[in-house]
């Protein structure tokens, strides 16, 4: 069975459109990404228990925000 021109031109341009219109929020999740990843090797490093215990909260807001943005479901587009 022969697939239309349009058949595959629209599938590929809605696909395109979705991509886009979350190009905003991959950066956002890049850049949480990035701040977890940063807060969780200072961490490892060691610390006071001041500075640990703030590393802490501020990583786990990251997460929070990475919860609220859905981030999870761009995690294999992420670097």
């Amino acid at each position: 069975m022969r697939m239309s021109v349009l058949g595959i031109l629209v599938p590929l341009l809605l696909l395109s459109q979705a991509n886009s219109a979350d190009e905003p929020r991959l950066r956002s999740c890049q850049k949480l990404k990035q701040a977890i990843e940063r807060y969780t090797d200072k961490r490892r490093a060691g610390g006071s228990a001041a500075q640990m215990d703030s590393w802490k909260r501020a990583r786990q807001q990251k997460k929070n925000e990475w919860d609220r943005l859905k981030c999870r479901h761009l995690s294999g587009q992420l670097k």
